[in-house]
């Protein structure tokens, strides 16, 4: 279970870093400048604690109740539906606040803010234990 979730997290951070590369080449050779790959490869990055709390969230569902796995997809829709639609429905700015997504700066446009990447990024690490723990101290069968 470690090993998955660690597997998850390393190849979570190289595909935003990767994407982040990739778009800034893509602004890069639009717009002529260079600085493009950095600072979209940051914004990209600047996500990463978002992710692993959704991907440490469903650790913990499949270490403590595997049937109850697949509400993680309620993290990523409600922060899409929140993030997308809240402004048009003009929701109160606490409703985002319960989505991890929208705890993140809108890099470039916003500048970096550490506190809630390092919150974001103990959620993370809580969650991750607690569901490896709760995994190990399941009562499976071996055959």
């Amino acid at each position: 279970m470690g090993s998955g979730v660690a597997a998850a997290a390393t190849s979570s951070i190289v595909l935003l870093g990767l994407s982040g590369v990739a778009t800034g080449l893509g602004a890069a050779l639009v717009t002529g400048e260079p600085g493009y790959v950095v600072t979209l490869k940051l914004a990209y990055l600047a996500h990463t604690p978002a992710v692993l709390v959704v991907a440490s969230v469903a650790a913990l569902l499949f270490g403590l109740a595997p049937r109850a796995f697949n509400l993680v997809w309620v993290l990523p829709v409600f922060g899409y539906l929140v993030g997308t639609f809240g402004p048009i429905l003009q929701l109160p700015h606490w409703i985002g606040d319960l989505s991890p997504l929208g705890h993140i700066p809108q890099m470039p446009l916003e500048s970096f803010a550490a506190a809630p990447f390092v919150v974001l990024l103990l959620v993370a690490g809580a969650a991750a234990a607690g569901g490896v723990t709760a995994f190990r101290r399941r009562d499976i069968t071996a055959t």
